[in-house]
């Protein structure tokens, strides 16, 4: 489903990732386990498309995406400090892809009302919703975060440090949850840590 080979990026001369080469198959979690600065950010986002590698080849269902704009590669991310917008409740947050995404945008109110509670829902943030991000806590923002990356429908959500600013007890709280979430929506996930027992736990 997803094909990453011989990726390379460099930033002024710097090897951020080098001739880096893995597969993801559909409905599948994997985990990936690196340093901090061995590049792992880096990596999602050339997969993104917020950054372009200088070097090899991505593709999705065996169609290559590196010529393609972020927001046409349909690849779900998750990033590491959640980039809420903070003028926005939850709900708000969680509308806004289908809202605005380029292609098919949502106008119809219920339908977006009903579709917004439904992932909120999986993500136990129903009761959440009226509240603005300054109002909840981190373990929260990363779910408004999922659930507004997962509304959307991606072919595969990526996971930069999705459990690092979580204390240690919502942590192992949030890794049972993800893994359910990702079963009942059959979708794959991609999860980058510097956690060897938290990679172990997701992958």
């Amino acid at each position: 489903m997803l094909e990453v080979s011989n990726l390379s990026k460099s930033f002024k001369n710097e090897k951020a990732i080098e001739n880096i080469s893995f597969s993801v198959e559909d409905n599948e979690y994997v985990t990936l386990l690196g340093a901090s600065g061995s590049g792992k950010s880096v990596l999602l986002k050339c997969i993104a498309g917020l950054e372009k590698p200088d070097n090899g080849e991505i593709k999705l269902n065996d169609k290559s995406v590196l010529n393609l704009q972020c927001h046409k590669r349909n690849v779900g991310f998750v990033q590491q400090k959640y980039a809420l917008f903070p003028h926005l409740n939850v709900f708000e947050n969680v509308a806004f892809g289908l809202k605005n995404r380029e292609n098919n945008p949502l106008r119809n109110q219920k339908e977006i009302k009903d579709k917004v509670d439904t992932i909120l829902d999986l993500v136990g943030l129903k009761d959440q919703s009226h509240k603005m991000t300054g109002q909840i806590s981190g373990g929260q923002k990363q779910r408004v975060s999922l659930a507004r990356t997962l509304i959307t429908e991606p072919k595969i959500c990526l996971l930069d440090e999705p459990l690092g600013a979580l204390d240690a007890n919502l942590r192992e709280r949030m890794t049972i949850e993800l893994q359910n979430i990702r079963k009942k929506l059959g979708i794959s996930f991609v999860h980058v840590t510097g956690n060897e027992f938290e990679a172990l736990a997701m992958g």
